[in-house]
């Protein structure tokens, strides 16, 4: 479930000794960890150049912003920021 069956996130966990499912979480969520740069790396890729827009929505989502109103004003206010 943890690797989505990738031989290279299973080998990650084998090199750094993650076993259990503690060691798992705790390797998946340390800071720099190399399935959350896939993560983003992954969607980066999919979005392509206006990844930054999606960034933001998902941003705006993740802090309890859901509306359409809350999610237009956000992402306005951040491409303005953006092009300073």
């Amino acid at each position: 479930m943890l690797t989505g069956g990738v031989a290279k996130n299973v080998e990650l966990f084998v090199d750094k000794g993650c076993f259990t499912l503690e060691k798992m979480l705790n390797e998946i969520l340390r800071d720099n960890s190399l399935l959350i740069d896939e993560g983003k790396n992954l969607l980066i890729e999919e979005f392509g150049k206006e990844y930054a827009t999606y960034f933001s929505i998902l941003s705006l989502i993740a802090s309890s912003k859901t509306s359409r109103s809350e999610i237009e004003s956000g992402v306005s206010i951040a491409l303005k920021w953006s092009h300073l």
